[in-house]
């Protein structure tokens, strides 16, 4: 027993001579990196407005509206997958009455939405054209997409950790140390897509006709934090 007791008091005695281990020197560095693609889907959104004393009549027109351009849609190729109409919206309106100072009903304000998923971008132009000539009269710039981002979202974040790397050899070097492995890696969550050029909206739909649009790229980029031991 005595025996034990003291070759405990020695390895203390080691351990408290031995001192803190001391931490290993990082260098934190920040990667990025980008892949620029062709859009492969165009994402349409149009509407159609209508005001009416009579609700029905301008239901009437709003829904002729919208069954004319998705015949038009289907026509040009679209798939019923990606076609997407929304049931009507309807708001009374009113205007203020001085002689009765009341609020007088004068007629209603119909809306429906149509959402086209485009594959094929070189008709978009034929699009556009199509829901000003069914009466469509709202429309948001198309928004260009990829039917499925992942691989070229994977490919950014290769890129980015090889800029990482990169940051990291050229600083040591630098510094006259060595890189050694990675303590930590970050992924930067930034925003979607962005897309290099933009398809028109309604303001130049009536003059595009059937001509192409330009739609440009789309970029991705990702970025990450990357911790480095740095050794002599």
């Amino acid at each position: 027993m005595r025996w034990a007791l003291l070759m405990a008091a020695l390895m203390a005695g080691g351990a408290a001579c031995a001192g803190p281990e001391e931490s290993p020197r990082r260098l934190t560095v920040t990667g990025s990196g980008s892949v620029s693609v062709a859009p492969e889907i165009a994402l349409l959104a149009t509407s159609v407005m209508h005001q009416d004393a009579d609700v029905t009549e301008a239901q009437k027109r709003a829904d002729a509206a919208v069954a004319r351009y998705l015949a038009a849609a289907r026509k040009l190729g679209v798939a019923d997958a990606d076609l997407q109409a929304s049931g009507a919206s309807i708001h009374p309106q009113f205007e203020w009455d001085k002689t009765r100072r009341a609020q007088e009903l004068v007629g209603y304000r119909v809306t429906r939405e149509v959402s086209l998923r485009i594959r094929q971008l070189d008709r978009l132009g034929s699009f556009l054209r199509a829901a000003v000539d069914a009466g469509m009269n709202g429309m948001q710039p198309a928004q260009l997409m990829l039917d499925d981002e992942s691989a070229v979202r994977d490919e950014a974040l290769k890129r980015a950790a090889t800029d990482a790397r990169r940051q990291a050899d050229v600083l040591a070097t630098a510094l006259g140390a060595r890189v050694g492995p990675a303590l930590g890696i970050d992924v930067i969550e930034s925003g979607g897509p962005m897309p290099q050029m933009r398809a028109m909206a309604m303001a130049d739909a009536e003059s595009a006709g059937s001509s192409p649009v330009a739609t440009g790229e789309i970029r991705i980029e990702r970025r990450v934090q990357v911790v480095f031991e740095l050794l002599d």
